[in-house]
């Protein structure tokens, strides 16, 4: 997962948001994502995603659907070809089900073994270079250590897969990274 789903599902259900979470049940062949990829739908937002193009667009229409018929589940078995324009070639079978707190809590242990599971990333420096790089790496699947010796460089907000380290003792760092 790239995009921690579990505090906006958190947020959406405190807020009384009906919201849909697909998640890639079963592959075969070359398929845009791999089983256990997820993406969370709501009426007016989504986010994360299951592989984009057609297979998400359709994805999202359907949950769509589901919030306005008030639906718990579905099942998209879906051939990736000429007839849905992904030229994958694969098969992909997504499972839909309307969100509860459950599946929050699941999600959240889900994304947290996930994190656990990335390999590290020690980014040096908070100037310009590395602020750009920082937002730039935040997506991609590292658990990222952005350090420098000067906290009034770092931004007030950066993204969670990001950890802020402030420090006078750079090389400690580097000699005691995995």
């Amino acid at each position: 997962m790239t995009v921690p789903l579990a505090p906006l599902l958190r947020d959406a259900l405190a807020g009384g948001e009906p919201c849909i979470l697909i998640h890639v049940a079963q592959t075969r062949g070359s398929t845009p994502r791999e089983a256990g990829a997820a993406m969370l739908v709501a009426a007016s937002w989504s986010a994360g995603t299951i592989g984009g193009g057609r297979l998400e667009l359709d994805a999202i229409a359907a949950a769509r659907a589901m919030i306005r018929s008030n639906e718990a589940e579905r099942s998209l078995d879906i051939p990736l070809g000429p007839a849905t324009g992904q030229c994958c070639g694969g098969h992909v079978v997504l499972r839909l089900s309307r969100a509860t707190r459950e599946m929050a809590d699941d999600l959240a242990a889900r994304e947290a073994a996930s994190r656990t599971a990335e390999p590290d990333l020690y980014l040096f420096g908070a100037g310009h270079v590395g602020r750009a790089l920082a937002y730039a790496l935040a997506p991609l699947p590292f658990r990222i250590c952005w350090i420098d010796q000067r906290a009034e460089e770092f931004p007030a907000v950066v993204p969670p897969r990001i950890e802020i380290i402030v420090t006078d003792h750079l090389l400690d760092r580097v000699a005691a990274a995995p």
